[in-house]
């Protein structure tokens, strides 16, 4: 996301914790957050495996795109370049959030330390300028658990969210079950994705407004940005 908004001429300030190495694998342009890796820094290592429809491997067809991702990432799981940022110091026009789908299933020492960075990054949320629009970048999750802390204490606190279709379905399926969707039509009719936006700006948004007298910090979501497989 960054990149493409360098394309189109924007300033970008990226937060994430990497190695001079990983740096130079950016494309120039780049504000980052100034982190110096210590000496016994462990890059992120991430394998995506991707097909799509009809691609072949020895005598099996894909029935359906998908993508699989291995990884070996303890950075990320502690949003651990928290800290470095200071969003007002930047006065960005955009505050995007994303990569929290790192902290599904990591084996954190106790389950209340994945609350904890959580609510660390509410705290952050709560000290953006309100003329700064926040977009969280939504991926899969497959833990109850996590949903139920972002629905808690993310969602609430931005303007937009972006979900692909399956994303938008396990979404949905928590707020009105409170259930995770553990498979999701790989190719839905246009209507129904429209038709689970629908439901899902009007269960978060009238939740919201339930408590927005007494919260100053909560935002009414403003858009859902679907992008399809």
């Amino acid at each position: 996301m960054g990149t493409r908004f360098l394309m189109e001429k924007m300033e970008v300030l990226l937060a994430a914790t990497m190695s001079e190495k990983q740096k130079k694998l950016l494309i120039n342009g780049f504000d980052l957050v100034d982190f110096t890796p210590p000496d016994d820094f462990l890059e992120d290592i991430h394998l995506i495996l991707e097909y799509k429809t009809g691609e072949q491997i020895g005598d099996y067809t894909a029935t359906r795109a998908n993508r699989y991702i291995l990884h070996s990432d303890s950075n990320n799981p502690m949003i651990s370049s928290l800290e470095l940022l200071d969003v007002n110091a930047y006065s960005p026009d955009l505050f995007v959030i994303s990569g929290l789908q790192m902290l599904d299933n990591f084996p954190y020492p106790k389950l209340s330390v994945r609350s904890e960075r959580l609510i660390k990054v509410m705290e952050k949320v709560h000290k953006v300028d309100k003329a700064t629009l926040i977009h969280f970048e939504m991926a899969s999750y497959v833990e109850k658990e996590l949903m139920t802390d972002l629905v808690k204490y993310l969602i609430p606190h931005v303007d937009s969210i972006g979900c692909n279709e399956q994303e938008i379905d396990n979404l949905m399926n928590f707020l009105e079950f409170g259930k995770i969707s553990l498979s999701a039509d790989s190719n839905p009719r246009v209507a129904r994705v429209l038709d689970q936006v629908r439901k899902v700006f009007k269960i978060l948004n009238e939740h919201f407004f339930k408590y927005q007298g007494g919260d100053s910090n909560v935002r009414m979501l403003s858009r859902i940005h679907a992008p399809t497989l």
